[in-house]
């Protein structure tokens, strides 16, 4: 499922990749040397410079995608996680206590989920994150080809995947200065601090809109279907309501 919803999101984290190699390519001065020979007569020197960046550029995106292909879901969920634990893990907790979507009160999602709540307040610590999270997902489950779950979920693997890519970027930074023999740039490093931090709060937001936009799915659902059930029992006691005679 993972895979399917990051099929629409490649050009954009391509595109990311590219702009990284950019930075990176003007920083050590391998860009500027580029621009600098494309106003001068020196075609040789031109197709050398423009050659050995295009190749750089090749060879780093290869194998930052290889690197970022082998990077486990689960270490990139930590690295987001790192501080906070998952939407998931709390997400039938926070809504009674602190509910921030408006497209459901607490009472509605009091009364879809009371068997969930029952089970939950007897709980405690990793159990109960554990409880909510397996409730939230078997939720999910139901539900994952709902465009807004599924757009919003595209949204979080593109984010938290920029975010990789940031660190990935950075390491090969580090990497290229050592075989260069050049002096870091703390510009550009702060650069990649700053897209990390991006990224990493940019996946975090769209984690926790996933989250609730699962719940406030299932709960539009559930009200439809106890209307339509409470519409067609009207509807039969309609029918089998006997008529009254009135004998003269």
């Amino acid at each position: 499922m993972e895979k399917d919803a990051k099929d629409y999101r490649k050009d954009e984290l391509k595109s990311y990749v590219i702009g990284n190699i950019l930075i990176i390519l003007a920083s050590t001065g391998n860009l500027a040397q580029f621009m600098h020979s494309s106003t001068g007569t020196d075609i040789v020197g031109l197709l050398k410079v423009f050659i050995s960046s295009a190749l750089f550029s090749s060879i780093l995106y290869i194998y930052i995608f290889l690197i970022d292909a082998v990077v486990p879901g689960k270490l990139k969920d930590i690295i987001v996680w790192a501080f906070t634990g998952k939407p998931g893990n709390t997400i039938f907790s926070r809504i009674l206590t602190k509910n921030k979507d408006d497209r459901f009160t607490v009472d509605q999602a009091s009364k879809a989920y009371k068997n969930i709540y029952s089970e939950i307040k007897l709980l405690q610590g990793k159990e109960k994150e554990n409880k909510e999270n397996a409730e939230w997902y078997r939720l999910y489950k139901h539900h994952e080809k709902h465009a807004e779950i599924l757009g919003v979920q595209k949204d979080f693997l593109l984010c938290r995947d920029m975010m990789t890519m940031t660190i990935i970027s950075a390491l090969g930074y580090l990497c290229l200065l050592w075989y260069l023999r050049q002096e870091i740039s703390w510009i550009l490093m702060m650069i990649f601090l700053l897209e990390f931090i991006v990224t990493w709060l940019a996946a975090k937001v769209k984690a926790e809109r996933w989250a609730y936009n699962v719940i406030a799915i299932d709960i539009v659902e559930k009200d439809d279907e106890r209307l339509q059930k409470e519409r067609v029992k009207e509807e039969r006691k309609k029918e089998e309501k006997p008529e009254i005679v009135i004998s003269k």
